[in-house]
């Protein structure tokens, strides 16, 4: 229970961000953007100045600030997809071959919602 009160507390923080949940799954679907990868176990692996440059051939803007928190909370809650090291973000490839949408993020919609009544 602990976890998940945390959890519902990290992704507030998220939302408090200004990234609403609209934002957060373009966000999502935009991590396999840039040069193609072959192989390897990342789609995308760049610090965080490296995905605010990335995002800016999209629609989506986001800045390094709600990037820092976002990705932070996908590295702590979303390990399959996401992971850290040093400086770097990186997105593992599993996470491009899924289907991203809110029924990925059951958990992330009704904190969302509920939030939002």
């Amino acid at each position: 229970m602990e976890q998940i009160k945390q959890q519902i507390k990290d992704f507030k923080a998220v939302l408090e961000s200004g990234i609403d949940i609209e934002m957060f799954i373009s966000v999502l679907k935009s991590t396999n953007l840039g040069p193609a990868k072959k192989g390897g176990m990342y789609v995308n692996a760049l610090d965080s100045l490296g995905w605010v440059e990335l995002y800016k051939s999209t629609s989506v803007d986001i800045s390094e600030m709600q990037l820092l928190i976002l990705f932070d909370y996908m590295v702590k809650y979303h390990k399959k997809y996401f992971c850290k090291f040093n400086n770097i973000y990186a997105v593992f490839q599993e996470f491009h071959y899924e289907k991203i949408s809110l029924n990925l993020f059951e958990l992330e919609s009704i904190i969302y919602y509920s939030m939002t009544l």
